[in-house]
């Protein structure tokens, strides 16, 4: 038996959140940091599944857990992430995210 909670855990976009008081899309950060666009969303795939379409859903899944990666990565080792205000200003909001300071 393996009690899932146990595990630390950490979500960036809850972090993101947390400093600027609104939440930001993945996509919006991916966007703006790594000048990368997510294939799809959420309800997309659901309407893959729909239409029996698993392989798209793969996909998508891959490479939404590709962009999280690198914009994991690109906060850890450049301390921040880019995002874009409400007025269209481009920012940079510093982040925590070195692997030794969230486990």
């Amino acid at each position: 038996d393996f009690d899932l909670q146990e595990i630390t855990t950490f979500d960036m976009l809850i972090d993101v959140q947390k400093l600027l008081g609104h939440r930001l899309s993945l996509d919006h950060l991916a966007q703006n940091t790594l000048n990368a666009k997510k294939s799809a969303d959420g309800l997309v795939s659901l309407q893959w599944y729909k239409e029996g379409k698993i392989d798209q859903i793969v996909e998508y899944c891959k490479q939404d857990v590709e962009i999280t990666r690198d914009l994991f990565l690109h906060g850890e080792s450049q301390g921040y992430v880019k995002y874009t205000t409400r007025s269209g200003i481009a920012k940079e909001l510093e982040v925590d995210w070195k692997a030794s300071s969230l486990i």
